[in-house]
């Protein structure tokens, strides 16, 4: 429990430097909400995070998730999002990465365009697409979470989800196992939106 432990209160926020780059260098603000150490921000531009159960039945950092969207289609339901900011993807459903294979990825595949792979890491297997400069990820549709409680939806583009490296492109979103049901969001997605961690 980090408030008996550091002494720390909510709320605190993180504040990348650069949220363009790859790089996750920022500040971990503690103690205040943006809008009391920064008068260029507003309340209205950040969303609150607070303490809920996850999918351990352990306490974190979590918001309710109604919808997900690819393009128009509503793919997944009534999860929820936790945050991990050490995170540089996004980690998905196996039943939504199994879309996105058979409704893109699948002719990238047959063409050798793109391959599936996996990489281990504290005894899980994480399954992840990388794909030759040849891929048109213009026809990748976004993708959209949405949430009623906060009247709010994040959108991650298809420019924001392939990242190029070495002369290709990875897939910032990667499945964990079929068993998981949340969505575990990394700097990838908080580097674009302003989160508020609070306690109360």
């Amino acid at each position: 429990n980090y408030k008996n432990e550091y002494n720390i209160k909510s709320p605190f926020s993180i504040i990348f430097d650069n949220p363009n780059d790859m790089e996750c260098k920022g500040k971990l603000i503690l103690r205040g909400f943006p809008h009391e150490y920064n008068n260029s921000y507003h309340k209205s531009q950040y969303i609150s995070s607070n303490l809920q159960y996850n999918e351990n039945n352990m306490i974190d950092w979590c918001l309710a998730l109604d919808n997900v969207y690819y393009g128009n289609d509503i793919i997944d339901k009534n999860k929820k999002i936790v945050f991990r900011a050490e995170l540089g993807v996004i980690i998905i459903p196996g039943n939504f990465f199994n879309y996105l294979t058979n409704n893109y990825f699948k002719e990238y595949q047959e063409t050798k365009i793109c391959n599936r792979s996996y990489f281990d890491l504290i005894g899980e297997q994480y399954d992840y697409y990388y794909c030759s400069k040849e891929i048109d990820i213009k026809k990748f549709n976004g993708i959209n979470f949405e949430l009623k409680d906060i009247n709010f939806n994040f959108s991650m583009t298809n420019n924001e989800l392939f990242y190029e490296y070495n002369n290709k492109y990875y897939f910032l979103m990667i499945s964990k196992n079929y068993k998981n049901q949340y969505y575990f969001f990394g700097s990838s997605i908080m580097k674009k939106y302003n989160f508020v961690f609070d306690e109360s």
